[in-house]
């Protein structure tokens, strides 16, 4: 089992080679099986690629790994970038028939996490500014008042 983001030939392959999980397929014949000189291209084009494109790879070449997606998501969490996996996961959604489902489970989990996320956010807003305002106008109204009944007893 593979669990780091180093892209395997193969993996990166998939990664570089076509910008669609279907043009895989069609090369491969959706089993992830790489020519040596495929394993070649690949393991030059992995000296370039970013952690987003070594973990998607990775995602792509063990698409049924619960794991592999888990750790691209976490990742792409961490860098912020989680418009570029809707992107990635839309793509196989829409360029493959037999992922499509699964592509559209983990976009379903990428909406649920930024929602979480928000949630979280929204919870840490601290109250105090609230009590500020209500105090500074609870102090505003006393000296109201405090006018008002000086100039009714004068």
């Amino acid at each position: 089992m593979h669990h780091g983001f180093a892209a395997t030939a193969g993996q990166a392959q998939n990664a570089r080679v076509s910008e669609s999980p279907k043009e895989d397929g069609a090369r491969d014949g959706g089993a992830g099986v790489h020519s040596a000189e495929e394993a070649e291209r690949a393991a030059e084009a992995t000296a370039d690629a970013t952690p987003l494109d070594s973990a998607w790879a990775e995602v792509l070449a063990a698409w049924e790994d619960p794991g592999a997606h888990e750790r691209f998501l976490a990742l792409c969490e961490a860098m912020g970038a989680a418009a570029e996996a809707g992107a990635r996961y839309r793509s196989v959604r829409d360029g493959d028939a037999e992922r499509a489902a699964d592509a559209q489970a983990r976009l379903d989990q990428l909406v649920a996490r930024a929602l979480a996320r928000l949630q979280l956010e929204r919870s840490e807003v601290s109250p105090a500014p609230r009590r500020w305002v209500f105090v500074i106008a609870l102090i505003a109204m006393a000296c109201l008042l405090s006018g008002a009944l000086r100039m009714l007893l004068g």
